[in-house]
């Protein structure tokens, strides 16, 4: 006979398992990335049934994405499900993600009759890109520094600037703006007057935005220039003949400079550019003028980075005449003149090209990570030789010679230049002790050898060879109740080796420092020197977690003469776990209608949420059943499970009954199995382990499967003589 609709529908609903859903309520990314926004659920009787599962994703409450047994369906191309329902995965990814796709999202998963659904907010962020410009100043002038981030979001975002450890204050930032993209763009600037001080200073601009994980800070030293100065050499103009006008240029530094020439506001391109050294150049711009252009204007323009504006010199075009009378006169004047003028010319050019060929030292430059660097330029031939010495204290007849490393170019004239860097001088000079720094340059240009020196400012403060510690994420395992773990986190990249590294526990907003006990045992750090002469530790705190640790937070925090503030890093709030431990085996007892009563007992777990199943052991068809759950003096919770089973069940010599428990604190279920043929309690190996094999577990277990055995006979004998009301 057929069954009815409401019977079909009765045991679907019987047939299907209860669902629950897990995900986030926020999720972040970075643009241009991709993600992968989780969601997972579970069913009480695993395996997923594909046929029974549909998923859901939708966007500002539009459906974006749909998958069941047969298809998947996408609005977007970027949109995908990742494929894992058979571990309860309903995942969503996207691929190249742009600003818009930021927002709120919600995870649907219907399974067979059963519908759940949660909300998780997707947040875009893009971090910033810091460039510094204006670095090249000019001593005590005035100059204008800028840092530019650009390409991030969202738009809040904090600037500072710095001159060593002093925050300056002459600062202006811009309000940001929107590119195209979405993302913003803002430039900040602040107004210093460079003295000799600053040249042994680092400059910083430090960035804070929340797709950052620790402040972004950009450290430069200032560049010292030379402006340059620029002359029009005197001229007469002579109509419709071809004529050089020539603008000197010179004193300059850096060597990078643009002169261009400009007639009546337009720019000329018939012009020549004769480079007479590093710091000087003529620029020659070969003019025919005509009568129209008497009256009007001819310009030299120069552009150079110490200037806040090109610098213009300029020349009325103006025709002389001269007259038959004086033409002999000037004639003979001219050939004076030119005969002078390229005698002049002839030496002074062999006197700058014999000058050029010797090795032109620049200033000794200090380099952030320690070392120090010195140009030499102009130098041939290319055979040079460039030794480092320190002397310490500069009275020193005995100097340290330091190793050093150098870079040769060569120059379009055939001369070189060279760079010569020294290796750190970190563990080199002794802290408080004045000392001179000297680079000798020997050349066969050079009658002698010739030296530039450097030497500290404050001859006590090393803070120029600091380098601040970076810290690293604490890697933070599962805790367990009373089992010991270990919490790390690295520290890196610091100068001096002298860091001071405490432990803090932080609990409801107070903090507490941490000290060795029998709960806690601090791992003294030792410090290991890398390639570029700094150091790198790994902190160690050694914790035996009980429940008081549930929430609170694990501090680590450092001191170091290069931090104005501590640094830290935090484990985040610590979760500890207790697995559940089974007191007991399954305990039967018969009611006074002739069922069976099942009881079991798990003792001293947390968290208190745990899922309980009784089912048939041999069709899984769930059963009911009743839990008592109570708190233990320690706040762990302990639990009592019982299930009460029909006695007619007992007839059938297959029959088995099967309890399984999960929770959060085991990677598996386990579960406990008893039959009807075999009334002792049999564990299933699928889940768990079984205990090691001794024999006073052996004898144990042969006499609970005796007492089972002997009450289950008894009952099949009262059933089969039917007496089932006592």
């Amino acid at each position: 006979m057929a069954a009815s609709p409401a019977v079909l529908l009765l045991l679907l609903l019987h047939s299907v398992a209860a669902l629950s859903l897990f995900v986030p309520n926020t999720h972040k990314a970075f643009l241009g990335g991709n993600v992968q926004i989780p969601c997972s659920f579970t069913v009480d009787k695993p395996p997923v049934d594909r046929t029974l599962l549909v998923i859901t994703w939708y966007f500002q409450g539009k459906p974006v994405l749909r998958v069941d047994d047969k298809s998947e369906t996408s609005t977007n191309p970027r949109l995908s499900y990742v494929d894992r329902a058979w571990e309860g995965g309903a995942d969503l990814f996207i691929s190249n993600l742009v600003l818009s796709d930021g927002g709120l999202y919600k995870c649907s998963v219907i399974y067979g009759s059963q519908r759940k659904e949660e909300d998780v907010r997707l947040d875009i962020q893009a971090p910033p890109q810091v460039t510094i410009t204006g670095k090249t100043v000019v001593l005590n002038e005035t100059s204008v520094l800028r840092c530019s981030a650009a390409g991030f979001y969202p738009v809040d975002i904090g600037i500072k600037w710095f001159r060593g450890s002093e925050m300056l204050s002459d600062v202006a930032t811009e309000e940001p703006w929107k590119n195209q993209d979405g993302v913003y763009n803002v430039n900040s600037s602040v107004t210093i007057t460079p003295t000799d001080e600053d040249r042994k200073l680092n400059f910083s601009c430090t960035v804070q935005h929340k797709s950052l994980q620790k402040t972004l800070q950009e450290t430069f030293q200032l560049l010292y220039g030379a402006i340059p100065t620029v002359h029009i050499l005197p001229h007469t103009f002579k109509k419709n003949v071809e004529q050089p006008l020539v603008c000197h240029v010179s004193g300059f530094y850096p060597e990078s400079i643009v002169v261009n020439w400009f007639l009546n506001g337009t720019s000329v391109d018939k012009t020549e550019t004769r480079r007479i050294n590093s710091s000087a150049l003529e620029a020659v711009f070969q003019f025919k003028p005509t009568e129209k252009n008497w009256g009007t204007e001819v310009s030299c323009v120069v552009e150079h980075i110490t200037l806040l504006r090109p610098e213009v010199k300029s020349l009325i075009i103006l025709g002389k005449d001269l007259t038959a009378h004086y033409k002999p006169l000037v004639v003979a004047v001219a050939i004076l003149l030119s005969a002078g003028l390229g005698a002049g010319t002839i030496f002074y050019y062999v006197y700058r090209y014999r000058q050029k060929r010797h090795p032109k030292l620049r200033n000794i430059t200090q380099v952030t990570d320690g070392s120090f660097t010195l140009n030499v330029d102009h130098f041939y031939p290319k055979k040079i030789s460039v030794t480092w010495e320190i002397f310490q204290p500069p009275s020193s007849k005995t100097p340290q010679t330091l190793e050093s490393t150098n870079v040769m170019q060569e120059n379009p004239d055939g001369t070189f230049n060279v760079t010569s860097t020294t290796e750190s001088l970190r563990d080199k000079v002794n802290a408080g002790e004045e000392y001179t720094l000297r680079a000798t340059v020997t050349h066969r240009k050079l009658k002698h050898p010739s030296y530039k020196e450097w030497t500290p400012h404050q001859n006590k403060d090393l803070t120029y060879f600091m380098s601040s510690p970076e810290l690293g994420e604490i890697l933070t395992p599962s805790l367990t109740l009373n089992s010991q773990t270990q919490l790390q986190c690295t520290i890196s990249r610091f100068y001096p080796d002298n860091l001071t590294v405490n432990w803090i526990k932080k609990v409801k907003g107070k903090e507490e420092i941490i000290k060795t006990s029998e709960k806690y045992k601090i791992t003294p750090h030792r410090s290991q020197q890398q390639r570029d002469k700094t150091f790198t530790c790994t902190a160690c705190l050694l914790l035996t977690p009980s429940l008081e640790e549930q929430g609170a937070e694990i501090i680590c925090r450092v001191t170091h003469p290069s931090l104005e503030q501590p640094a830290e890093r935090s484990s985040g709030q610590i979760q500890v776990w207790v697995k559940p431990t089974l007191d007991h085996p399954m305990q039967l007892s018969i009611s006074d209608s002739g069922d069976v009563i099942a009881a079991l007992s798990l003792l001293k777990f947390y968290p208190k949420d745990i899922r309980i199943t009784w089912s048939d052991g041999q069709s899984q068809e769930k059963r009911p059943s009743e839990e008592r759950a109570t708190q233990n003096a320690d706040g762990t919770f302990s639990i009592t499970t019982s299930c009460t089973i029909p006695g007619q069940s007992f007839n059938d010599l297959d029959f088995k009954m099967k309890v399984t428990w999960k929770h959060k604190n085991m990677d598996q279920a386990e579960s406990r199995e008893m039959s009807v043929r075999d009334p002792g309690e049999t564990v299933n190996s699928a889940h768990v382990h079984d205990p090691p094999d001794n024999s006073a577990s052996k004898k144990k277990g042969l006499k609970v499967k005796e007492t089972f055995r002997a009450i289950f006979y008894i009952l099949l004998i009262l059933m089969h003589f039917g007496i089932r009301f006592l």
